[in-house]
């Protein structure tokens, strides 16, 4: 049987998610919705939608999503799918703060599963460095920098991770209180 499923969001992420769900034999994509679709269209057999709200109106039974919105619509669309009992992969960070992660928490059953990738982890680098940490080399880490981010980047004014209304205070902020 195959899961039904539902990207919300179809930047680089959502895209290499969808790259995913077509090689995987055991997913159904049924739909798919971002904000730089000009209107509402089907191919494929897949439904694609401007808004991400008309995902939830379809007829077909949906199992899944995966959320790869801008962190200030994280929560939000978490919310809404856990209260129709839909299971939910969302990219990283939960929330823009810790009060959003709160509201997310009050929807959580037994029903349904609520996953979050933080898939920095897997990064070359962030792999290597733990190597060398578990190896004693250092000696006893005491504490630990880590620097990631695109401020140097020339579109650094039209991206949106720059901006504290929608980006939230990133990772640590909403995983750490």
């Amino acid at each position: 049987m195959k899961i039904n499923v539902a990207i919300i969001g179809l930047g680089v992420v959502g895209k290499k998610r969808r790259e995913f769900i077509k090689n995987n034999k055991n997913y159904n994509l049924i739909a798919v919705s971002d904000v730089l679709f000009k209107k509402n269209f089907v191919r494929n057999k897949v439904s694609y939608f401007k808004n991400f709200e008309d995902i939830f109106k379809i007829d077909a039974k949906l199992d899944a999503i995966f959320i790869t919105l801008p962190n200030y619509l994280s929560s939000k669309v978490t919310i809404i799918a856990l209260k129709k009992n839909i299971h939910v992969f969302c990219e990283k960070p939960p929330a823009k703060n810790y009060e959003e992660l709160l509201k997310v928490k009050k929807y959580l059953n037994k029903k349904v599963k609520l996953k979050y990738g933080f898939n920095h982890r897997y990064h070359y680098s962030v792999m290597e460095a733990k190597k060398i940490i578990d190896s004693g080399k250092m000696g006893k880490l005491l504490w630990l920098r880590g620097v990631y981010g695109k401020a140097g980047s020339i579109d650094f004014h039209d991206n949106w991770r720059n901006y504290k209304n929608f980006s939230g205070g990133g990772i640590l902020p909403a995983a750490t209180r």
